[in-house]
């Protein structure tokens, strides 16, 4: 494999990051290589069509291009960029679905075609690279997305799990069955997740990563609201990469997610596109924050400052009552800010690890604890 390597220098909020860009063999592959532990990976928004290899033919191919979902994708490394200074780790397949289609297994993805074949070798093998790399620097806490973009008539965020439309519909009990979480792609998060919530609670729930996406706008299934998609709705419920690369691998403890996008309010302009990045990222923090006990905006190089130290836990998250801060030192300096950067208050821990913050006089919205002048965590009321 002959691969191109760039390092771009990127001056963000609070760190310097060098970022790796890896291309694969012609260009076919990009690896972005950032310092969150977020993968994602675009298999179908590539437009390189090269003579030297065939239009696919074997297995019922499918041609449809997800527009724009490489701009998407880019458009939310900046916004992480530009609030964070951090990056998640993204891969791209430049090569147009006609030539490959890398969200498929290798015989179907490439028909035998050497350089189709390596080009889909080049991006899976990048994906295990940035999962294997964040699950080092993250203690296994990571989150995977295979973006994709649809074009069913019902104006709405699919998220999928690798459970069938009939399967969303069944009940909370089926769902919470050990049957249907063995064939989630978030089977890991059942065990591990903070609160201990459910399977079902999880996929739709009020704290579920499809409700946090339709509070930021998006209408989203699943979600609390739209719980289930519908038969007949030609709703995806996630492919070949979630499947190989998500929890639902035994050989992986990554959870992860298929995300498809609707084109209209979301892809089809840089605006909604930028719109859409900043929802992402604060809906994934929340996300983070509440169920995997680690916060994005916090990368590895910022991490460091304070790795003597277990990580914090902040439950629950968001809250309109209580907020509960486990795992403080002694002597610990914390301060709660709010978005304009003003001090509401400072507390200085004797000789508890955990306190509690009563935030009902609080209105709603984003606010931060500051540790010790330095590790900043950010929590929602509501």
């Amino acid at each position: 494999m002959h691969w191109k390597m760039f390092l771009l220098i990127f001056f963000g909020t609070s760190n310097l990051f060098a970022q790796e860009i890896i291309f694969g063999t012609n260009n076919y592959i990009e690896y972005r290589k950032g310092n969150l532990p977020i993968v994602i990976s675009v298999p179908h928004g590539g437009n390189l069509e090269p003579s030297s290899i065939p239009d696919r033919t074997c297995n019922d191919p499918v041609y449809a291009t997800d527009a724009n979902t490489v701009e998407l994708a880019l458009a939310i490394e900046d916004r992480y960029s530009s609030i964070t200074g951090c990056k998640p780790y993204i891969i791209i397949c430049h090569l147009d679905r006609r030539k490959l289609d890398a969200n498929r297994n290798q015989e179907d993805a490439a028909c035998n075609n050497p350089a189709a074949v390596l080009a889909w070798q080049e991006f899976h093998g990048f994906i295990e690279d940035a999962l294997q790399e964040t699950s080092a620097l993250f203690d296994g806490k990571r989150w995977y997305v295979d973006l994709h973009g649809h074009g069913n008539p019902i104006n709405r965020i699919e998220l999928g799990y690798l459970l069938y439309d009939d399967e969303l519909a069944l009940s909370d009990a089926i769902l919470n069955t050990q049957t249907y979480i063995n064939y989630s792609s978030i089977q890991n998060l059942v065990e591990t997740n903070m609160l201990g919530m459910n399977h079902s609670s999880l996929l739709r729930g009020d704290l579920s990563y499809g409700t946090l996406l339709e509070n930021e706008g998006y209408p989203t299934v699943p979600s609390a609201s739209i719980p289930f998609p519908g038969v007949n709705s030609n709703y995806f419920s996630g492919g070949y990469n979630l499947a190989r690369h998500s929890s639902y691998n035994l050989q992986s403890s990554a959870n992860g997610v298929q995300m498809e996008c609707n084109f209209e309010g979301i892809r089809d302009t840089p605006q909604n596109r930028q719109n859409f990045a900043s929802s992402f990222v604060q809906a994934t923090n929340t996300f983070f924050e509440t169920h995997i006990n680690t916060i994005p905006s916090n990368c590895v190089s910022q991490a460091a400052e304070r790795s003597d130290s277990p990580e914090l836990f902040v439950y629950p998250n968001p809250s309109s009552t209580f907020l509960v801060i486990d795992n403080l030192q002694p002597f610990d300096q914390l301060e709660v800010i709010d978005m304009t950067g003003r001090v509401l208050q400072k507390s200085l821990i004797s000789r508890s690890s955990s306190m509690t913050l009563n935030v009902e006089d609080c209105a709603s919205g984003i606010y931060f604890l500051r540790i010790n002048k330095g590790k900043v965590m950010r929590f929602a009321v509501r």
